[in-house]
């Protein structure tokens, strides 16, 4: 049974969107009081204006190889603000490119990432919208661009949009229970990419503090996935955890629960789940958490650990789980997230530190980089096996990110059924990163910058024959500022990879930014 027909969930999304603008333009006796509170709405508008000189546009073969001069208009919005009731953060641009020589290559398209949380009665009602969207890479054994000018047989647009309205309230003396409902629509032109609309019901209760030591906490859920022209998928899960708490810095969790799915089946398929984890607070900077439990797939796990100073991040993260996202890869840290982490104990409103954030990013020309595991495009639920470690030091003149990730992706439902993507021919696909950023200020007005990112990706062989790739890519790049408005940079890169596509690419790129 069908959620919604597509193009009336899409309807939907969209105009959902109308409320985050709505709650943006408050009554101003209510603007006036949020600004004490949080800090003005901030719209900053901008226009960037780019040449690129490629001698390989289509990132082909040495033999097929053709080069090109780009010239991309990119007009972009940036806001963010909070009122007494809502945080808004929206981020959109426009990029139009031109191709001198072939113009059958013109591209006009919308990168976007968008949310707001607004509270809309009394503490207790809330309603989050989230929305994207950006271009992707198909499939990891075909050329990978390095700025989304090149090689564009690869990539393709997804666009999601979510609304999820919950109720939060609590009960006795401590426990807390929250109610939610998330819709979301995931659409993509690429080839053979199944739309997706999911409904999911989800109840989290708990009283962590019970008799001191001894706490508990519940959860359920209810998920359906409708794709544009294959059978639905539900999924359900049902878990209690029993909390001790053997310090202050230290609790152990005790899991029990319940699971179905129809991923391999058309009928639900029910198991147990049994499993134990632990939270330790090392200190108020240092933060491990994980779990792990017996699954319908095996073992499942998740082990996340943080520790963050005045000018240091330090992430790393191993799992396994099942990933029902259209997006594998989407869990990767960036340039943006790492920060974020960084100036959590410095600035500790959400909406100040994004503004203070982004703000920093473009003073140093740091621009936010998928560190790790990089995004492809996944049809249906994926077994997803994950490790990854990042760090970022911010020095006086210096900021350095380093990011090192290995991602195993095997499919849970028949290749068939992931009809389109990489899955659909091999049974499991291994992904390898290495990426490096370094920014130096050279003035306080001009930096410097070296990136390095390296990439593996092999596949079982089961269609066959195994295939990979490996992809190396490296730029210089300066940048200066000559007003408060206005910069200017220019970069050099080499783009090369190897295995199921042979190509090499070398470009200059020149770009001028004006902030209004």
């Amino acid at each position: 049974m069908k959620l919604f027909k597509l193009s009336t969930l899409g309807t939907a999304c969209r105009m959902a969107w109308c409320l985050p603008l709505l709650a943006l333009v408050a009554p101003e006796v209510q603007a006036q009081q949020a600004q004490a509170e949080r800090g003005p709405l901030r719209i900053t508008p901008s226009v960037r204006v780019s040449e690129t000189l490629t001698d390989n546009v289509t990132l082909a073969s040495k033999d097929a190889r053709q080069s090109d001069w780009i010239t991309t208009i990119t007009p972009s919005l940036a806001l963010t603000g909070s009122t007494a009731h809502s945080q808004n953060s929206l981020q959109v641009s426009l990029n139009s490119s031109l191709y001198k020589d072939d113009t059958s290559r013109n591209t006009n398209y919308l990168t976007m990432q968008a949310l707001s949380k607004l509270d809309a009665f009394d503490r207790k009602l809330f309603l989050d919208l989230q929305g994207s969207i950006s271009r992707e890479v198909v499939s990891a054994f075909g050329p990978r661009s390095a700025d989304g000018l090149t090689g564009q047989a690869n990539q393709a647009s997804v666009q999601s949009f979510s609304a999820s309205p919950y109720y939060r309230m609590r009960f006795a003396e401590g426990g807390n229970a929250e109610l939610r409902y998330t819709l979301t629509q995931t659409h993509s032109d690429a080839a053979n990419y199944q739309n997706t609309n999911a409904g999911t019901w989800a109840l989290n209760a708990g009283d962590p503090y019970l008799t001191g030591r001894l706490g508990w906490s519940a959860s359920a859920s209810d998920s359906t996935t409708a794709y544009s022209n294959r059978r639905d998928v539900h999924v359900r899960l049902a878990r209690l955890y029993g909390l001790l708490h053997l310090s202050p810095e230290l609790t152990l969790r005790l899991i029990g629960g319940v699971e179905g799915n129809n991923y391999s089946t058309t009928d639900l398929d029910s198991r147990t789940i049994y499993g134990a984890g632990f939270e330790w607070k090392l200190s108020p900077r240092t933060r491990i958490d994980g779990n792990w439990e017996d699954r319908f797939f095996g073992a499942g796990y998740n082990l996340n650990a943080e520790h963050r100073m005045s000018r240091v991040v330090f992430r790393s993260t191993l799992s396994r789980d099942v990933s029902s996202s259209n997006q594998n890869g989407t869990a990767a840290v960036t340039m943006y997230d790492l920060l974020m982490t960084m100036f959590a104990s410095t600035i500790t409103d959400y909406t100040a530190r994004d503004a203070y954030v982004r703000q920093y990013m473009q003073s140093r020309n740091l621009t936010d980089t998928v560190l790790g595991t990089q995004q492809v495009l996944s049809n249906g639920a994926t077994l997803l096996q994950r490790a990854q470690v990042s760090m970022a030091i911010e020095g006086v003149r210096n900021t350095f990110a380093v990011t090192a990730s290995r991602a195993s992706r095997r499919s849970v439902t028949d290749q068939t059924y992931s009809l389109g993507t990489d899955l659909s021919s091999n049974t499991q696909v291994d992904d390898t990163t290495g990426s490096a950023i370094l920014s130096h200020q050279l003035t306080p007005l001009t930096s410097a910058n070296v990136d390095l990112t390296m990439t593996r990706s092999v596949s079982d062989g089961s269609s066959g024959q195994a295939v990979s790739l490996r992809t190396r890519r490296v730029s210089l790049g300066l940048n200066t500022r000559l007003t408060k408005q206005t910069s200017v940079s220019c970069s050099v890169r080499n783009n090369k990879g190897s295995g199921n596509s042979e190509y090499s690419e070398n470009a200059v790129v020149g770009s001028v930014s004006v902030q209004f």
